[in-house]
């Protein structure tokens, strides 16, 4: 499987290798669902947290969407931050087709089903760089801070406009330094009654389009 993943979803196989023991992994498609991966070395055994039950196979995780691993100690941020590097760096422009299988191991065989599109966004925030400073400002000085900014925002308001650039370049800065949002895009096909449904992946990307 190994080598089906590295020529056809290199994308999984490198959270793989960037998992250790210790850390926990979960899918976007997979809801609160956790692989946990306790021990070390070749003793490592990957166990099922969170809501709802879910098998503890790798290739069960394949195909289910954006990664997010988590390791001891990271924060939120650093989670998110992590997942965005990762995807990005297999993605096309923030867009990346992912490969499903049934992997139909009770019968000794893999079966192509098509490709999930996954889209990587941004999060569009509108803020200022005046407004971003004076709140960074606020929490380092704790309530004498919040006092003064809301002074300095009572006279600003009073004889000042934020102007439009600072309000341009701040919701840029902000929305492209925060965490990108991700969308799966659905296949819009026709079942036996001529009837669209929309389906999470597409069965007519072929294998070859998806190859490396």
């Amino acid at each position: 499987m190994i080598a089906l993943w590295e020529k056809y979803d290199a994308y999984f196989l490198a959270i793989l290798r960037a998992i250790e023991g210790g850390d926990s992994l979960t899918a976007s498609l997979l809801g609160g669902v956790e692989l946990h991966f306790e021990g070390s070395g070749a003793d490592i055994r990957a166990v099922v947290y969170g809501q709802g039950r879910y098998s503890n196979k790798l290739w069960d995780w394949q195909g289910q969407g954006v990664y997010s691993i988590r390791k001891p100690g990271m924060t939120d941020e650093q989670v998110q931050r992590e997942r965005d590097r990762l995807f990005s760096e297999y993605a096309d422009n923030g867009w990346m087709q992912q490969p499903v299988f049934d992997y139909g191991l009770a019968y000794g065989d893999i079966q192509y089903l098509g490709a999930r599109v996954l889209r990587q966004g941004v999060d569009w925030q509108v803020t200022s760089v005046s407004g971003e400073l004076f709140g960074e400002w606020s929490r380092f000085l704790g309530p004498a801070g919040e006092f003064w900014g809301l002074t300095w925002k009572l006279s600003a308001r009073a004889g000042l406009m934020v102007s439009l650039a600072d309000v341009t370049v701040g919701s840029l800065w902000k929305s492209m330094t925060s965490p990108r949002t991700y969308a799966l895009v659905p296949y819009t096909t026709l079942d036996q009654n001529l009837m669209p449904v929309d389906m999470t992946y597409s069965p007519f990307v072929s294998l070859i389009e998806l190859g490396r």
